[in-house]
């Protein structure tokens, strides 16, 4: 359940942030990462006077990414975990897969999980 949490606070993330080109790989250095909202380039940083907390990934929750203008596509897993879970802008589904992903999500739209993932 606290995967599914930290992948909607996520997802609101990409919302808020789509319209600006970043790619991040789920690691250890995002465990427990903090999300916030208006952010000019990275929503892991909170030096903005604006910038306001909207999510907190849970202890050992790794959080991935693929953001463009156009669109993004978000992954998550847990350290002591043996899935990871993602979803996409134009996704309806959350979507599993029995492998722990180390790489960032290699597209911004849901054809990046047409191969291995399942629709939850």
């Amino acid at each position: 359940m606290k995967k599914i949490f930290a992948l909607a606070l996520l997802l609101l993330l990409a919302s808020v942030v789509s319209s600006f080109a970043d790619t991040e790989a789920p690691a250890s250095a995002n465990a427990g990462m903090s999300i916030y909202a208006r952010i000019d380039a990275d929503p892991t940083s909170s030096t903005d006077a604006a910038a306001v907390l909207i999510g907190k990934c849970s202890k050992g929750v790794y959080a991935g990414w693929n953001s463009s203008a156009s669109g993004y596509s978000m992954v998550t897993m847990h350290f002591d975990g043996n899935r990871s879970f993602g979803s996409s802008y134009d996704a309806t589904a959350i979507y599993r897969n029995d492998l722990k992903i180390s790489a960032a999500p290699a597209k911004a739209d849901k054809s990046y999980f047409a191969d291995g993932w399942t629709a939850m």
